[in-house]
């Protein structure tokens, strides 16, 4: 047989292969597109969908980005964590997948055993390859949507510790919603606002008083000096 025969039978040969994996690229997107639709009513079946997109097309780095995010909302870190380091690798330029990385295992690292050392990489690859990520991210987020948090107050129990911050209190104490906190803009002076604000840890609102806690009396000083330096310094260039 001549070199030029094998060479069509080589081809031949090779072409069903490609459309089968073509077919698998089209399928997985499918797939995914679906999840997205059971995301906002059903997060088990949206990662469901995208667990089975990802094992048509290990490759695509948006799908698993899409299934990192939804174990995020089950608060499912160690799954976040494996998720984002295959992302990562298929996409080592974005720094959404070494943020999201980083947090999952500072979050697991609350509980254990997963160690605080571990984020440090992905953290700072992520400041590596934007610095401003957390300005630009969330402006983007809130863009889409509005950002909400849950404002819950946990109740000390009979013999508590209300004075010592070091001295954590059993997660089986009650915990009370009072409300939710809604972003749903970026203001347009965000930079004058910027220095205008101070994160005090004293509540300065009627009916809340802070605890013999010195540690609060403290803090409230030092962020009082940052307030004051952030207001008199120099506008960025």
């Amino acid at each position: 047989m001549s070199k030029q025969g094998v060479l069509v039978v080589v081809l031949a040969a090779a072409l069903p292969l490609v459309g089968a994996c073509s077919r698998n690229n089209i399928e997985a997107v499918n797939m995914a597109n679906e999840g997205d639709k059971e995301r906002g009513t059903n997060v088990d079946d949206a990662i469901s969908k995208y667990e089975q997109a990802t094992q048509l097309d290990p490759t695509n780095y948006r799908i698993l980005w899409k299934l990192a995010t939804a174990y995020q909302k089950k608060e499912q870190w160690d799954k976040v964590a494996l998720t984002c380091s295959k992302a990562e690798k298929l996409a080592p330029t974005h720094a959404d997948y070494f943020y999201l990385h980083g947090y999952a295992i500072v979050q697991q690292a609350e509980k254990g055993p997963t160690s605080w050392s571990d984020a440090k990489e992905p953290l700072e690859t992520a400041a590596k390859l934007d610095p401003n990520y957390h300005f630009d991210e969330i402006a983007q987020r809130v863009g889409k949507a509005p950002v909400r948090f849950k404002i819950l107050v946990q109740v000390a129990g009979e013999g508590d510790v209300v004075d010592n911050a070091t001295k954590h209190w059993p997660e089986s104490r009650e915990l009370v919603e009072l409300g939710t906190l809604e972003l749903s803009e970026v203001v347009a002076d965000s930079i004058v606002q910027q220095k205008q604000i101070i994160f005090d840890p004293i509540p300065r609102v009627e009916g809340i008083e802070a605890s013999a806690d010195p540690l609060l009396e403290l803090r409230a000083a030092i962020y009082l000096i940052s307030g004051r330096r952030r207001r008199t310094a120099p506008a960025a260039e």
